[in-house]
């Protein structure tokens, strides 16, 4: 093999098995390219999209094959996009999507293309040598597509893993107007809608929103905690304790150790369970009761 080929192979083995066709022939030129496609030695993956024949496959492959076929600009968003961030329910083996310039059109791709790019540079990223949209763009193209829970567990999980927060999840809604998902991501964001990081603190939250005064949600009570639900004026703390994001035994332990601290501190800590949740006439009563109780022993202290 001469050196000009293997080039070619260390160039494709860095870039998940591929090459285009540009690359290709100002290495090797045009005439040797396409003797490699004839005689079955390369194989074509999108039209100026090249892999070698009975090389690997990973993951990645599909999707910098696609966004490589779209073009100049492009990136990959939606669903595999955040997938390959572990952004839960999301997978990163879905259909290539993505996105390409305004004005263009590819032909015939067997994979989605949104026409509303280039993107803002701050919307822009690259993950694994694959031109990809930040989270934060990613969660208002697939705005365009889930609602309500579904949507909230999707933006939940990305702020868990600390790809995103409300502010850049604004700026980039703002970005991305007037497409359909930059509404619906400024709409729940105006409403509230995120307030809380889990279905099962809004839960909470809503479950108890009638009460004067209402608990405050997510607060710091230490420099370095911050809880689902406060009443200050009865020194009332309430955490919702989900499965979704505490099955790791450090986890778990984590969580302990910080609502010790707050008790420590001169809190009570009650914890919500998703169990409790199936009752949540019943769950309400037994926190009122202690919050009325701890409200009762505040003021026999006060007037001793």
């Amino acid at each position: 093999m001469d050196e000009q080929l293997a080039e070619a192979y260390r160039r494709m083995a860095a870039n998940h098995g591929l090459i285009e066709r540009s690359e290709a022939v100002s290495l090797l030129g045009a005439k040797r390219v396409d003797g490699l496609l004839r005689r079955g030695r390369w194989g074509v993956v999108h039209r100026g999209v090249y892999r070698a024949a009975g090389s690997a496959r990973p993951a990645e492959q599909i999707h910098l094959a696609a966004v490589w076929r779209v073009g100049y600009e492009a990136v990959l968003t939606g669903e595999p996009g955040l997938g390959l961030f572990g952004v839960e329910a999301n997978r990163s083996d879905a259909v290539p999507d993505v996105i390409g310039r305004r004005g263009q059109r590819v032909r015939a791709a067997p994979f989605r293309v949104r026409y509303v790019g280039p993107l803002h540079p701050r919307d822009r990223a690259t993950l694994n040598r694959i031109p990809i949209a930040r989270p934060h763009r990613m969660l208002v193209d697939r705005a365009a597509e889930l609602r309500g829970r579904e949507l909230r567990t999707v933006i939940d999980s990305a702020r868990r893993l600390g790809l995103t927060g409300e502010d850049r999840l604004h700026d980039a809604a703002m970005r991305a107007r007037p497409q359909r998902g930059a509404a619906v991501v400024l709409r729940l964001l105006e409403s509230g809608g995120l307030a809380t990081e889990s279905e099962g603190e809004r839960l909470l939250a809503d479950l108890f929103s009638d009460v004067d005064p209402p608990p405050e949600p997510q607060q710091f009570l230490l420099p370095d905690i911050r809880v689902d639900l406060v009443w200050r004026d009865a020194g009332l703390v309430v955490e919702y304790d989900g499965t979704d994001h505490h099955t790791l035994r450090s986890d778990r332990d984590y969580d302990r150790q910080r609502r010790d601290r707050l008790r420590a501190a001169g809190w009570t800590v009650i914890v919500v369970t998703k169990q409790m949740c199936r009752d949540l006439d019943g769950l309400r009563r037994r926190v009122l009761a202690r919050r009325a109780e701890l409200l009762r022993e505040r003021t026999a202290i006060a007037d001793a």
